[in-house]
């Protein structure tokens, strides 16, 4: 196995690690390996120009989706609801990063959630926003919400494809009420 020290740019996200090593490739992507403390992340960081290629409609992502909402599985949002029940934290403000077409936060709204949605891809939110949802284009640190105004934050798979997962969680923090799941 083949370790380099890192430059000034290939620090862990995690612990500001600096040496690192390749443990794999994906779609012309390095997945470094942090030898510090494990985490492994991807080397270089997408563009957000390349992100937003990725994440088109055009490129396959979502491309099956089903614009109307009523017609999809409620599965995801029952598990959901389960999970926040078993945690004290049901019928609260729900913001989902990641929402993509809103599927998961249509059915929470459906089991008496208040509900809110960003996702970065601007196909995905119009479906979501068609379905009568309020959804925002942007990231968790660009959107425009109050500090402390959510109950609940989920991000289902997200972290993995956000260049900072610190800032993001940092940014769903500010955003998180006291005592907030």
């Amino acid at each position: 196995m083949k370790t380099e020290k890192a430059n000034f740019h290939v620090i862990c996200e995690c612990c500001g690690g600096t040496t690192n090593s390749e443990s794999a490739t994906k779609r012309g992507y390095s997945l470094r390996k942090c030898l510090n403390c494990g985490l492994i992340f991807v080397w270089p960081q997408p563009s957000s120009e390349e992100l937003n290629l990725i994440y088109s409609r055009s490129q396959g992502y979502f491309g099956t989706a089903n614009t109307d909402l009523a017609k999809t599985s409620d599965e995801p949002a029952l598990r959901l609801h389960e999970l926040l029940k078993n945690h004290d934290a049901s019928y609260g403000k729900l913001l989902d990063i990641g929402c993509s077409t809103g599927k998961l936060i249509f059915h929470m709204q459906k089991l008496g959630y208040t509900v809110a949605g960003c996702d970065v891809n601007t196909e995905a939110v119009e479906i979501a926003v068609n379905n009568g949802l309020e959804a925002q284009i942007g990231t968790v640190e660009m959107i425009n919400y109050a500090s402390e105004s959510f109950d609940i934050i989920h991000m289902g798979d997200v972290l993995e494809h956000v260049p900072s997962p610190t800032q993001v969680l940092r940014a769903a923090h500010r955003l998180l009420k006291p005592n907030g799941v």
